[in-house]
């Protein structure tokens, strides 16, 4: 990429998510800022964001928390593949297709971080997940969140093959089919 390019962040939150994690408050902001080996995280938890465009240029993030937000489109994530821990948890997401190549994800929120339900059980997930089977490819995953994320019965099915993975919390998904996870040999924490 033109690292000299100037980029420019549709959403304002996240752009001062962006802008903070720089320690640039003001001032032009190029591709350069974002595509740095030393831009490597990015928190951005509960900014009212709604659009990632412009998130595909950070290149170098390894870790990413978008969880309280209003994102549907994960698009702009899909070239992000150096990612290992990625929070989507509370938010508007369906579909996580854009997720399929990342393939170095080791935790990935989709639900309510279980552990935030002992602090705060009146949180809730809007994210409702039509088909993992996208995820099936993230072979080095081993924490999967899906916690009330309105998974049908079937859901877990294609996640039968991933043999990386350890844990999986699956809290308030009343009817969801828990047989596919039987022969995952290593699956040590189901939470449900």
């Amino acid at each position: 990429p033109d690292l000299d390019a100037p980029l420019a962040f549709t959403d304002p939150g996240l752009e001062a998510a962006v802008r903070a994690a720089l320690d640039k408050p003001q001032g032009a902001l190029y591709i350069g800022d974002v595509c740095a080996p030393a831009f490597t995280e990015l928190q951005a938890a509960d900014r009212e964001i709604s659009d990632l465009e412009g998130l595909e240029h950070c290149r170098y993030l390894t870790t990413l928390d978008l969880s309280g937000n209003d994102i549907a489109d994960l698009a702009p994530l899909a070239a992000l593949h150096r990612l290992r821990d990625l929070n989507l948890g509370r938010n508007l997401i369906e579909d996580v297709s854009a997720l399929a190549n990342l393939h170095d994800l080791e935790f990935l929120e989709l639900g309510v971080l279980f552990i935030l339900y002992w602090f705060n059980p009146a949180l809730t997930n809007q994210n409702s997940l039509d088909d993992l089977a996208p995820l099936a490819s993230l072979r080095r995953l081993f924490y999967l969140g899906l916690t009330d994320t309105d998974l049908e019965e079937e859901a877990l099915t294609p996640l039968a093959i991933m043999d990386a993975l350890w844990a999986i919390a699956l809290g308030r998904n009343p009817g969801v089919d828990l047989a596919p996870l039987a022969d995952m040999d290593n699956l040590m924490v189901l939470i449900n």
